[in-house]
């Protein structure tokens, strides 16, 4: 800001006033600045009034106080330079000095009028209490912060140990798993491996699912249940162990099929594989029983075929007593039509498995009256075959050995493939 008086041109009577830098450096005028005569005349009036001539601006008066004003704020400035320099108790003690002692050569009139007019002091003193506030404060928000997070902490721990202990689903109320796996859970993880195929989905604890996946059974396959029976019933099929009825009760019974595919074992420890019934168990085990009925149908025009020879009296019983998978009954019946079959045996079940439960392996020694085996002509064509046809009667594996081809189907099988089979 530049205060200078423009009439036409600058005059020997033209007061000249210095530039008021806006960065605090020192207010000293460039050039002496001439007075006007101010003195009044007799009637106590300026002669500028008196001529009708305009004040000058600005008055002496306001100039002093401007010039103490940058005094004392210099003097502050000077302060807070050599508190940050230095901030330790002796340069605060200084500077306090120095600004009282600008306090004291600051007139008392030329302070009080301009901090009424402008507020410039007082703004001053308002920054200069905040700042000494402020680490006060930042202090006392710190301790606020710290408490704060230290009691959601213990909130956060004690939340949780009381949702472990009030569980009755929780880990630590689950019986302890076994160190290592008994005979029983590593022929039933073994067995589910062999017969369950990928397309169902099978829903066991964590240790039946690990061994399962050493076995070769695909972990995509397998859901580890926890403490919602809603795990369970997105499966197909389910392996019961001590643990998993102890963590579902009557809930498990409720879904599971009254007759199982294998059970290993006996008493409280036996591990079990069922099928999972989301209609209830009593409908499963109703159309399990009205799906041996159809078997028993099939079974018999299998075992009557002249193209299709059962070697052993055994097997020829489980055909006419409906206890072989419909879908391998279904394949030698088509195999049958073009080709004489000659039939080992019927296997597949699990042990200790349901009365219903069918047989879902063949084994084959002769096509046409000639050997099969692994390097068998005869072994193309039955494999050819059998892998033209389409699920459910794709079959989960064709393996030959030396002098044979077993044929299996996955369990369980779905029930009511055969016409007449619902209940």
């Amino acid at each position: 800001m530049a205060w200078a008086a423009r009439r036409g041109g600058r005059s020997a009577e033209t007061p000249t006033f210095a530039r008021l830098p806006s960065t605090g450096s020192d207010l000293v005028p460039d050039e002496p600045m001439p007075r006007r005569d101010r003195s009044p005349d007799r009637d106590g009036v300026p002669p500028s009034e008196e001529r009708g001539e305009q004040k000058p601006w600005p008055p002496d008066d306001l100039m002093s106080q401007f010039d103490a004003i940058e005094r004392l704020l210099r003097t502050r400035r000077d302060a807070e330079r050599e508190r940050q320099a230095a901030p330790d108790e002796a340069s605060t003690d200084q500077a306090e000095s120095l600004s009282a002692r600008a306090a004291e050569e600051q007139p008392a009139a030329a302070v009080s009028e301009p901090v009424a007019a402008l507020g410039t002091s007082r703004g001053a003193d308002r920054a200069e209490a905040d700042g000494e506030r402020e680490p006060d404060a930042r202090s006392r928000r710190n301790v606020i912060l710290t408490v704060c997070g230290v009691v959601a902490a213990a909130l956060t721990m004690a939340a949780t140990a009381w949702a472990m202990t009030s569980n009755p689903h929780s880990a630590t109320q689950r019986p302890p798993a076994h160190p290592s796996p008994t005979p029983d859970e590593i022929q039933a993880a073994q067995w589910v491996a062999d017969h369950i195929g990928p397309d169902h989905v099978v829903a066991c604890d964590v240790d039946l699912c690990a061994l399962a996946r050493q076995f070769g059974a695909s972990a995509a396959a397998l859901v580890t249940v926890g403490s919602d029976i809603t795990q369970v019933e997105r499966a197909d099929v389910v392996i019961s162990t001590s643990i998993v009825r102890g963590d579902f009760g009557v809930q498990l019974a409720a879904i599971s099929s009254p007759e199982p595919l294998a059970s290993f074992g006996t008493g409280a420890d036996r591990v079990d594989v069922t099928a999972v019934a989301l209609d209830g168990s009593a409908d499963y085990g109703r159309r399990l029983a009205a799906d041996r009925a159809a078997r028993r149908q099939i079974g018999v025009a299998v075992a009557r075929s002249p193209r299709i020879v059962v070697q052993t009296p055994a097997g020829a019983v489980e055909l006419a007593d409906g206890l072989v998978d419909s879908r391998l009954s279904s394949l030698l019946t088509l195999i049958g039509g073009s080709h004489t079959l000659t039939v080992v045996s019927f296997d597949g079940a699990g042990p200790g498995a349901g009365a219903d439960i069918p047989e879902s392996d063949v084994v084959i020694s002769r096509v046409d009256g000639q050997p099969v085996g692994r390097f068998a002509p005869q072994t193309a064509i039955l494999t050819a075959l059998v892998d033209a046809q389409q699920p459910p009667y794709r079959p989960l594996s064709v393996v030959s050995e030396s002098d044979d081809v077993k044929i299996s189907f996955s369990q369980p099988e779905p029930l009511g493939l055969i016409a007449g089979a619902t209940p």
